[in-house]
């Protein structure tokens, strides 16, 4: 039950931050764009597909979407033409192009995805689909309106800001300190703040380590490790959850993961 909590701890709060997966589009036919369609979103885990409506430039959105396998079949005068299956994943948002022909069949569809290449070959979509902790994509980190990477996630649920010498920084509650240790042995630093133990967790930048865990005033806070500006996307891990190749110095605090931006 203790394990369960913890995990919790992570979940992102973001008022007014969407992460959902979207698909934003358009239809044409050999002249125009076509307008008042309707287009259908099918998962086929689900009963009943989605509904949008075209506007005068052929344009459509789908918003919160489920990650997973889809078709998009557009709807129009009696005829129906529908792509073949495509996936979406987690915080994906992609844009369509979709053409018809005059009658009924395949649609023509061209997807085009805001993933970033680098971040897929450093595997970022794969821990954020497969492991526990909090993960932001370029595109949350924008839509936030936040200007430093401490304003950022101090919005996080389980972390909080704290005055240090050098400013503000980010602290985790310390689940090695709370006897969440997998050995049970660890001797991880620790400091009281508000009646829970809390420390500052190691930063990495593109997967070198840039500032070790502590517990006080730490020699360099997060925001001077790296411009909110510069960060492609986060990734933040609770000791218990910590990947194995951002566990290299015994992280005793959890461990922040940034991604330069790059272009």
């Amino acid at each position: 039950m203790r394990r369960l909590l913890v995990l919790s701890l992570l979940g992102p709060v973001l008022p007014g931050l969407c992460g959902a997966q979207s698909i934003t589009g358009t239809v044409r036919d050999p002249e125009a764009p076509v307008r008042n369609a309707t287009i259908l979103f099918t998962d086929p885990r689900v009963k009943k597909p989605l509904r949008a409506t075209t506007d005068s430039a052929g344009g459509f959105v789908f918003h919160r979407l489920q990650p997973g396998t889809f078709t998009l079949t557009v709807e129009q005068a009696g005829r129906r033409w529908t792509t073949p299956p495509y996936q979406i994943g987690l915080k994906e948002r992609l844009v369509a192009e979709l053409r018809v022909g005059p009658d009924s069949g395949t649609a023509l569809a061209h997807f085009e995805t805001d993933r970033s290449r680098y971040l897929e070959e450093a595997g970022f979509y794969q821990r954020m689909q497969t492991l526990h902790g909090s993960f932001f994509t370029r595109a949350e980190i924008r839509e936030s309106g936040r200007s430093s990477l401490t304003q950022l996630l101090g919005n996080v649920r389980g972390l909080r800001v704290v005055t240090v010498a050098g400013g503000q920084d980010i602290v985790f509650r310390s689940a090695v300190s709370a006897g969440l240790s997998p050995s049970g042995s660890s001797t991880a630093p620790r400091v009281e703040l508000d009646g829970m133990n809390l420390c500052h967790p190691s930063v990495y930048v593109n997967g070198t380590i840039t500032r070790r865990a502590s517990v006080g005033d730490p020699a360099t806070t997060l925001d001077d490790v790296e411009s909110i500006d510069n960060v492609e996307a986060i990734e933040l891990y609770q000791i218990t959850d910590v990947p194995p190749q951002f566990t290299r110095y015994n992280e005793t605090c959890g461990a922040i993961i940034l991604w330069r931006r790059r272009g």
